[in-house]
């Protein structure tokens, strides 16, 4: 395992990335979030007189959590090879730990009790519906929403 250091504004994953390692926040704040496109909420936000969809931006950053030490960043991708699904970016100077997937591969195949554990979170199929969720495991109890300025 290794460690490293990030300034604020660093970008430590991205969407559309495929990670290569795991990485385990030991100091510092990340915000995790997604790109929404207006054109996603056509149809579906009416426009009244509190509301007008014409003044929305055509694209937002919207934080669904903001994540700290104890936290995994990419587990998913380790279980399925997934590519990431939101971007995670340095709040604050951050400092995490991080092990290759090969080098955990080395691990999980001397370790049976890990092997099995690998074994059984692969084969029950996780939900595509639940896959933001499950690209981070937050340490730390969940901020709420909010739009990133």
């Amino acid at each position: 395992m290794k460690i490293a250091t990030f300034d604020p504004n660093f970008q430590l994953m991205q969407i559309g990335r495929q990670s290569r390692v795991l990485q385990v926040v030991y100091k510092g704040n990340i915000e995790v979030y997604l790109n929404v496109q207006k054109k996603n909420f056509k149809g579906k936000i009416p426009n009244n007189k509190y509301f007008d969809m014409n003044k929305f931006p055509t694209h937002v950053e919207l934080v669904i959590d903001t994540i700290s030490k104890g936290s995994l960043i990419c587990p998913r991708a380790y279980i399925r090879q997934h590519k990431c699904e939101f971007t995670a970016q340095c709040r604050t100077p951050v400092t995490l730990f991080y092990i290759s997937y090969d080098q955990l591969n080395e691990i999980k195949d001397g370790c049976e009790v890990m092997s099995e554990e690998v074994s059984k979170v692969y084969d029950a199929r996780l939900s595509e519906n639940k896959r933001v969720s499950l690209d981070y495991i937050n340490g730390e109890k969940s901020k709420n929403f909010q739009l990133k300025n």
